[in-house]
Parts: C-alpha cells; structure tokens; sequence
C-alpha cells in the first residue's frame, strides 16, 4: 500500500539501521497494520459487495528481503502471522460476505521452504476462506521446478497440478478453488490464445 506507506513509514519493515525497508510494503505483523485493514474491509462491505478477496495476503518474497525486520521475533513462524490475519478477518466478516484469498501458485506443492518463505500454509488457511485463488502463473514458477527445466512451456501441466494438489483439502471443508490463469505474456516466449486455453482446460480437467 505506497500511499499508506507514504503517509505512514514507521508501518513498513524496518532495515537493519531502522530505516524502512522495500518499496509499498506494509509490515503483515503490525497490529496497527492489520487493524487498518480489517477497517477497510468494513468499508467495503457496507458499499454492498457480495465477497472480499485478499491479495498479497503474505510476506514479501521480493529480492533484498533478507534484510527487512518484521514486528515478530524470529521464533515465531510467518505462517501463523499470515494464519492468524486471515482468522481475524473470517471473524471480521462474521458470515456477511465470502471471504477468498489469492495464494502463491507453489503454495500448492506444500514445500516447507516456500511456507516459511511466504507464510502461506494451506492446512491453515484453507478452512478459513469460502474460496481459495492459487496464482498458477506459469511465468511464476522459475528454474527447475521438480525436474521441469523451464516451467513456462508447461501450461497444462502446472494449472493442472496445482489444482488437483489442493483440491482434496478445499472439498474437504467445503472451500471452493477458483485458479488465476496466465493471460499476459510475462516470460512466455511464444504467447497466444492457445496458452490461456491450455490453462483453462487444465484447471477443468483437473476439477
């Protein structure tokens, strides 16, 4: 949130020296940040939505974040930062509108070291939202992700997959799975209309 931040520095994640740290990024274990936010959810739902759906509802990831500091000591892990926000605004709601949330595509491979990374642990947040947004982007997926040598020339396979990964957990509460697919041309050599439709039709098949 730049304008937030703008206004606002003390909000952000702090450096090593004390300054703040990365560019628009408020601190998800600020108190004062997420009180501000569940304000704004309350806002919008007396403007008459029917669903509230999160977005960069985690940790920043962005290159340098190594160096940011966070309202948290290091015992405690992001995810129950990340777990705990979601809660508080599921209870925020109180059943008013749906409550979905847009989670990293890899959050769907359930590897701890994207957890830990993003706080983003799907076991927790998935029995709090009524859908779950995975961003199966694949220009998102980089290097050698699980033997594939350049994720972005598998379309079908990672929308595919990642769907399939979590939909045992979202029917298990009832949770509905609502995939982005990648319709701009970020990365992807050869992008057309084939590359979206590859991706729909995997995100059909797989349920």
């Amino acid at each position: 949130d730049e304008s937030l931040v703008g206004a606002r520095p003390d909000l952000a994640p702090r450096t090593s020296d004390g300054g703040p740290w990365g560019k628009g990024w408020l601190d998800p274990a600020s108190e004062e940040v997420q009180d501000y936010l569940l304000a704004l959810m309350d806002e919008v739902v007396g403007f008459g939505v029917d669903e509230i759906q999160l977005d960069y509802v985690r940790f920043p990831t962005e290159e340098g974040v190594e160096e940011a500091r966070f309202a948290i000591p290091d015992t405690v892990a992001k995810h129950r930062v990340i777990t705990g926000f979601v809660r508080r605004a599921r209870e925020r709601l109180g059943g008013r509108v749906m409550l979905s949330a847009d989670i990293f595509g890899v959050a769907a491979w359930g590897r701890m070291a994207d957890v830990e990374r993003t706080g983003q642990h799907l076991p927790d947040l998935v029995p709090l939202l009524d859908v779950v947004c995975p961003m199966l982007y694949p220009s998102h997926f980089y290097g050698n992700f699980l033997g594939v040598d350049n994720p972005v020339e598998y379309p079908y396979y990672l929308v595919f997959e990642g769907v399939r990964r979590i939909l045992p957990l979202a029917r298990e509460h009832a949770v509905a799975v609502r995939p982005w697919v990648q319709a701009f041309p970020y990365r992807i050599p050869e992008y057309d209309v084939a590359y979206v439709s590859e991706q729909l039709q995997a995100a059909d098949d797989a349920g």
